[in-house]
């Protein structure tokens, strides 16, 4: 197999050493980053589409499993086959402003690609803590949601056309929108989690729809509605924006809830880009994950309860947020850091999925 792959690619575009094997198999997945498995026997690195497409065909026709590699910041169950495929060399941007979209190879970041369309007045709107490692062709194949889905959607909204030959994406067709003129932020201090979900539900079933809204619940103290912190960005010109922030200003007020410093928000944000929770799983006898659990409005406040009791217990630091809200509903982002093993692990993600059921 090797030998055939090198005379396809050369010897620069194929790996079999541990270390590249290592890198390939990176992932956020627990797991794999407790047993840091190797998944591949070789590693191949084609320097553009067509070499790509000549790898794919090679494998179909030997009948030998090949996988995509991108930037390592997956956190389900990666795949394991003979040939692992590095697609980072496929990073070209082509900008087509009178369409307002541009195709992006497979490999690049999105804090690339987003890099450049700054550069011209553009955003894909798609703001990801990992955006340093994740790539477009992970994004679109996991549909990923970024922290401003409020008003950008989802990478599978902005997807137009995809280039793909098995399977794998080779190349995407985005949409991109001139970058916001402002924005401003909202941040709030509710003393119950009801009064901030009905803020939420209530903002989203008006006209005013933050681009990005995350409910911060307290995640210590007895009970299960101890309230906490609700931040909103709302970004546009500045009219739109101005009369969205009032109208959000307005609701929150009538619920009881206490507004708090602004750069708070941007303070927030810029902690997101930082998130070390997936790098606790290198600590030895801590396991650290995430479960999202999309909620109607109607059990949100219930199974928001009930996360906070599965995950009160010794040994435990939760990160809980309610985010992504919509008229319908918004999701729970159950986060955790647990001393434990894996079957205590693996036990804690059953349970935390059971609200959602």
């Amino acid at each position: 197999m090797l030998t055939e792959l090198i005379a396809l690619l050369g010897t620069g575009s194929v790996f079999d050493d541990a270390e590249s094997l290592a890198r390939a198999s990176a992932s956020w997945y627990p797991l794999a980053l407790k047993t840091r498995p190797t998944r591949f026997e070789a590693v191949v690195r084609p320097e553009s589409a067509e070499k790509a497409r000549a790898v794919l065909a090679r494998c179909r026709e030997r009948v030998w499993s090949i996988a995509p590699v991108g930037g390592g910041s997956g956190t389900g169950e990666p795949p394991v086959a003979r040939v692992g495929l590095d697609l980072s060399a496929l990073n070209s941007v082509a900008l087509e402003e009178t369409e307002l979209t541009v195709t992006a190879g497979a490999g690049i970041t999105v804090e690339s690609l987003e890099t450049d369309l700054s550069r011209h007045g553009y955003t894909l709107g798609q703001h990801f803590g990992s955006a340093a490692l994740a790539t477009v062709g992970g994004c679109v194949a996991t549909k990923a949601v970024g922290l401003f889905s409020g008003r950008y959607g989802s990478f599978a909204g902005i997807v137009r056309s995809v280039e793909s030959v098995d399977n794998v994406i080779l190349s995407a067709m985005l949409a991109i929108r001139p970058a916001p003129e402002a924005r401003a932020w909202a941040v709030f201090d509710a003393k119950s989690d009801e009064g901030a979900l009905d803020a939420l539900r209530l903002i989203h079933r008006s006209d005013a729809r933050p681009s990005l809204a995350r409910f911060l619940p307290q995640t210590w103290g007895p009970g299960s509605n101890n309230g906490g912190r609700l931040l909103m960005a709302f970004e546009g010109d500045e009219i739109v924006q101005a009369g969205h922030y009032q109208l959000a200003h307005a609701v929150c007020q009538q619920v009881g809830l206490a507004p708090r410093d602004e750069g708070e928000g941007e303070a927030w944000l810029e902690e997101q880009g930082r998130d070390a929770l997936w790098s606790q799983n290198a600590r030895e006898g801590v396991w650290a994950d995430r479960i999202n659990l999309r909620v109607g409005w109607s059990r949100i406040g219930e199974s928001l309860a009930e996360a906070r009791q599965v995950l009160d217990r010794p040994n435990i630091e939760p990160q809980i947020a309610v985010r992504d809200p919509d008229a319908h509903g918004a999701t729970l982002a159950l986060g955790f850091v647990f001393e434990t093993d894996e079957r205590g692990w693996r036990r804690l993600r059953e349970e935390l999925n059971d609200i959602g059921e």
